[in-house]
């Protein structure tokens, strides 16, 4: 089992003959992928970089979700969903790229 098949199986143990989805399994590797390639996102990055300056933990935190708040980071996530809904289906993908 590799670490996505592991990961699916642990959120259904009690079923002991509980077989992934190919398609899930695939999701997730390409998820943990795209997580692990992301390396350190903006509020982590104003975390350390406000943290290294001296001040005290909660401007550094406050800080970070100053920039987690933004529309290029945290909002970035709502306008992919907003996307997501104007798509509606699999079918009007095409159209949509287009």
């Amino acid at each position: 089992m590799d670490y996505a098949e592991n990961f699916i199986y642990m959120m259904d143990k009690l079923n002991e003959d509980y077989k992934p989805h190919p398609k899930l399994v695939r999701a997730l590797d390409v998820l943990f992928i795209i997580h692990a390639e992301h390396e350190m996102n903006c509020s982590t990055a104003f975390t350390r970089h406000l943290a290294s300056s001296g001040v005290d933990v909660y401007s550094a935190i406050a800080g970070s979700a100053a920039g987690l708040y933004g529309p290029l980071h945290g909002g970035a996530n709502e306008q992919v969903l907003r996307m997501l809904e104007k798509i509606g289906t699999v079918d009007k993908i095409p159209q949509f790229i287009e």
